[in-house]
């Protein structure tokens, strides 16, 4: 009931967008005044819980709209992350892509044919461990093949297909146009020749052009993705997410790692083999510890670290395995110069 609920916070007051308490339970939910709805497709919701979509917890029709109490979820959207200027790698644009079409695929895994009809980034929760919530289903519907255009024209400029301004029917294909813009707009003002065709294929004024089902979309971004992989594999450190500072910075270590090296002067040492096979020791032992703290193609995996360990259990073993091999290191390296050299 309404009155069980106490609002506690203004998430959005013009879009009547509130966050209340449970008098009974005790727990946060976020309330929804809504006046556009389809009040079939919460109740589906209600009764079949997806991942990835906040679980409702209670509908209540109320004067003519329609009361929701859903979930809260804790994180970001899109829309604000992209305001502050945060910029997304295309390894992260594909995860957020295919969650959101893996969202898609289990909203329908239950026989139902349902049209989100507003996918947009102030619809999208990013939650700090990275998973993706899809918000509002104020616009959804479910999909009529026996109706020749919406007889509700509802979206959100930009982001609705052409179909959702009278020229047919909303589908699949009109998620998929959405997502197709999401893409593109998270690049911007970026291009990237990886996405490009996929963005185009999304995007096609004409729906029988677009990619058939989500599962053909998420099937060719994991494709997209597993090339990208494979180029991030062999990217330097610094310059795998493409972050422009991280990549100055980087670009300057190995610079200074690269002079340092290869104008290192040995005392006593007249040999110009010495000399160079000293350089060579110290540029390769540099680059080499580099690789493991920062566990270039996951180099730590070979010594024991494992991505899952606590964070203090990583730090304390990846400096303990640099010591021991720097130690390792001197000592082979001496016992090279000493019978190369007759030191």
């Amino acid at each position: 009931m309404i009155a069980d609920y106490k609002v506690i916070d203004t998430l959005n007051n013009d879009h009547k967008i509130f966050i209340v308490k449970n008098d009974k339970d005790n727990n946060v939910y976020v309330k929804k005044e809504l006046s556009v709805f389809n009040e079939d497709i919460y109740r589906y919701l209600l009764d079949n819980p997806v991942k990835g979509v906040p679980r409702i917890k209670e509908i209540c029709p109320h004067n003519d709209g329609l009361v929701v109490f859903e979930e809260y979820i804790s994180g970001t959207d899109l829309e604000t992350l992209i305001d502050t200027g945060k910029e997304f790698s295309e390894s992260e644009i594909i995860d957020i892509s295919v969650q959101l079409c893996t969202i898609l695929q289990n909203i329908n895994s239950h026989g139902a044919m349902i049209v989100h009809r507003d996918i947009k980034p102030s619809n999208i929760i990013l939650k700090e461990d990275g998973s993706v919530y899809l918000l509002d289903f104020n616009a959804a519907k479910y999909v009529d093949d026996t109706k020749y255009k919406d007889t509700t024209l509802i979206g959100t400029v930009g982001y609705a297909a052409p179909e959702q301004y009278g020229f047919g029917s909303s589908t699949t294909q009109t998620d998929i146009y959405a997502i197709g813009i999401l893409i593109r707009s998270l690049f911007e003002p970026r291009l990237s020749s990886q996405l490009a065709p996929i963005i185009k294929k999304c995007t096609e004024i004409d729906p029988k052009n677009r990619y058939r089902s989500v599962n053909d979309l998420k099937a060719a971004l994991l494709k997209k993705n597993v090339a990208q992989t494979d180029y991030l594999k062999m990217t330097p450190v610094g310059f795998r997410t493409k972050n422009k500072y991280k990549m100055i910075f980087a670009s300057f270590v190995y610079l200074a790692i690269f002079f340092i090296s290869f104008t290192l002067e040995v005392k006593d040492v007249t040999n110009v083999a010495d000399v160079w096979l000293n350089r060579i020791f110290v540029f390769s032992v540099c680059m080499f510890h580099i690789a493991l703290i920062f566990n270039y193609r996951n180099l730590q995996l070979e010594f024991g670290i494992k991505e899952e360990w606590p964070i203090w259990k990583k730090i304390i073993s990846i400096v303990a395995v640099n010591l021991f091999l720097f130690v390792i290191e001197l000592f082979s390296f001496a016992m090279v110069e000493s019978i190369l050299f007759n030191h």
